[in-house]
């Protein structure tokens, strides 16, 4: 990303002390550029390594700030989020005041944090348009230089950063999963033919029809015949 430097006023301190010195200093807004590289979690939280170089005249004095930083995202919605965020590295400073004879450039490396609120929206599943402010501050750096003999330049270096820029996913997203319905189970087998064995009894009836005749005597009778008619 990209950007604008605004540095506050600052006193510049010398030691020993020099006969006439201009305080406070405005520096000059400048630009700054960013680049950073990071992790995200599902949880969203993103823990991310930065490194940037910044510039403002005063003469001129040069920045470049990198660090560690974790940030988390707020979603205010499917494409809106809102960040919050600290980070804590170095700053190597280097000062070239070209206005005044015998001060040669110098630089410093001093410890700086920085407190980071930012707005992105997501272009494409895996491209983010973001804007960011930065409040940075360092120990202050000293600068040796000679005027009128060794002398050493300290100052206060508190910094705002505004910044825009996209930020790329480089993890493409997993293939969504499609529901795969179980398998049917297989048909039910045919009924198997079962053979039977069927016993039959017949049933004899004995039908006994007897004519009786009106003869005087009794032991003259017809005989009895059976039939038989089965039954299953």
């Amino acid at each position: 990303g990209g950007g604008v430097s605004m540095p506050e006023s600052t006193n510049i301190l010398v030691s020993p002390p020099v006969p006439a010195s201009v305080n406070p200093i405005e520096f000059d807004t400048g630009w700054a550029v960013m680049g950073s590289v990071g992790y995200r979690w599902d949880s969203n939280w993103r823990l991310e390594f930065e490194l940037a170089f910044r510039q403002n005249d005063w003469d001129t004095k040069t920045g470049a700030p990198n660090s560690g930083e974790l940030i988390f995202d707020f979603p205010l919605s499917d494409r809106t989020t809102l960040s919050f965020g600290a980070g804590l590295g170095g700053n190597l400073m280097s000062l070239d005041v070209k206005t005044v004879a015998g001060v040669n450039p110098d630089d410093d490396y001093v410890l700086a944090g920085q407190l980071i609120a930012g707005l992105s929206y997501q272009l494409t599943s895996r491209l983010e348009l973001f804007a960011d402010y930065r409040y940075l501050v360092s120990d202050e750096p000293e600068h040796a230089f000679n005027f009128g003999g060794p002398r050493i330049a300290s100052y206060e270096n508190d910094s705002h950063l505004v910044m825009v820029g996209l930020r790329y996913d480089l993890s493409p997203e997993p293939a969504p999963q499609v529901y795969t319905p179980p398998p049917a189970p297989p048909p039910a087998p045919p009924p198997v033919a079962k053979q039977y064995i069927v016993f039959c009894r017949s049933v004899a009836r004995t039908q006994s029809r007897t004519n009786w005749f009106a003869t005087a005597s009794r032991r003259t009778k017809f005989r009895r015949w059976a039939r038989a008619k089965p039954s299953c």
